[in-house]
């Protein structure tokens, strides 16, 4: 969990530091931001599902020995 909300906040402080080198108007800014920010919610979803989802675990049935009666 905690590493998807770091790659939420890495990709949307990325894409406003990517804005700001392009003359460092406000609006390419805030573009560079939303772009990290859509590009970052994916992920995160991604990464919550591939951790929260139920996970097909082997049957753990004991097959009982008749070998003795």
């Amino acid at each position: 969990m905690f590493g998807g909300m770091a790659v939420m906040v890495v990709t949307t402080v990325c894409g406003w530091e990517i804005g700001s080198m392009n003359n460092g108007n406000l609006s390419n800014v805030l573009v560079g931001g939303a772009i990290g920010a859509v590009v970052g919610v994916p992920i995160w979803v991604w990464l919550g599902y591939m951790v929260l989802r139920n996970k097909n675990v082997a049957p753990n049935k004991v097959i009982p020995d008749d070998s003795t009666t």
